[in-house]
């Protein structure tokens, strides 16, 4: 079995669940590269790791019924952000 049939045989919640994982070690690990003085960078990342962590999966079903994506643009926003920073301090 192949690595990509093996996620693809994944449920939704699985692979959210991974996703979720992965985004909070990145973020983690962000947090430690910024100097501590960057106390506003380090709130603002601390935030968006607890928004991540509290997320919770929607099946499609639910979604299709409430499609408001509003805490999908807030996620995106916030890690393009995040993203920002890695740029300007991870490479220090």
């Amino acid at each position: 079995m192949s690595l990509n049939s093996f996620f693809e045989n994944l449920d939704s919640d699985v692979k959210f669940d991974v996703w979720k994982n992965s985004m909070t070690k990145k973020l983690y690990s962000l947090k430690d590269s910024i100097p501590l003085d960057e106390k506003e960078v380090l709130i603002y990342i601390e935030e968006t790791i607890n928004l991540i962590e509290n997320l919770t999966y929607l099946s499609n079903a639910y979604a299709a019924h409430y499609p408001d994506n509003t805490n999908k643009k807030l996620i995106i926003e916030r890690l393009k952000k995040c993203n920002s920073f890695y740029v300007k301090f991870g490479k220090q």
